[in-house]
């Protein structure tokens, strides 16, 4: 409730929309940041804090890809295009989630690191494989995603936008899968 009256407070405070668009990206820039710190105590420092057993050697962790298909993708402007076999399904971005996205493509840094690769750089430092991403469903025309994460014998499945998670999977070499039902009934026949 707070935030929807911060949302809207600083929305009818300004007369200029592409400032409001500039503030909001910004401030989902920020609630990002602040999930990344939530993830990593989870998946890193709340276990060494508990008086738990001594983990158990690590064992390979079998991820679920039955149903999904793994995809390519490509930026042109602000489209996003998840390319599959025969299909292609196009998502539109912000423009500096598309620069996050080509710079990882394109393995660069700008002048200062994004989110993301401040994100990878952690994960790395402390073990955690982004070993997949998933893009899982559709509804009320937003595509949902999810980044899985896995330290040792653990595996953390964690809600993403599509772009956040594609932007992770080209800087941690993680396979990005597409629900195949998805890809079928949205995307585009290129064979």
């Amino acid at each position: 409730m707070a935030l929807w009256k911060f949302h809207h407070g600083i929305r009818n405070k300004l007369l200029n929309v592409s400032s409001y668009n500039l503030i909001m990206r910004e401030f989902a820039l920020f609630l990002f940041g602040i999930i990344i710190i939530v993830f990593i105590a989870y998946i890193y420092y709340l276990p060494s804090l508990s008086k738990a057993m001594p983990e158990a050697p690590e064992q390979p962790v079998d991820l679920p890809t039955e149903g999904y298909e793994p995809v390519q993708v490509t930026v042109v402007g602000t489209t996003l295009a998840f390319v599959g076999k025969c299909r292609v399904v196009n998502m539109d971005i912000l423009e500096s989630q598309a620069l996050s996205i080509q710079q990882g493509l394109e393995q660069t840094i700008g002048v200062r690191p994004t989110t993301h690769d401040v994100f990878s750089d952690v994960t790395g430092h402390f073990s955690i494989r982004i070993p997949q991403v998933r893009i899982e469903s559709y509804a009320d025309d937003i595509y949902f995603a999810t980044i899985v994460a896995v330290k040792g014998n653990k595996v953390l499945e964690t809600d993403a936008r599509p772009s956040d998670a594609v932007a992770m999977a080209v800087r941690t070499n993680a396979t990005i899968y597409f629900k195949k039902t998805l890809l079928d009934s949205n995307g585009i026949v290129t064979c």
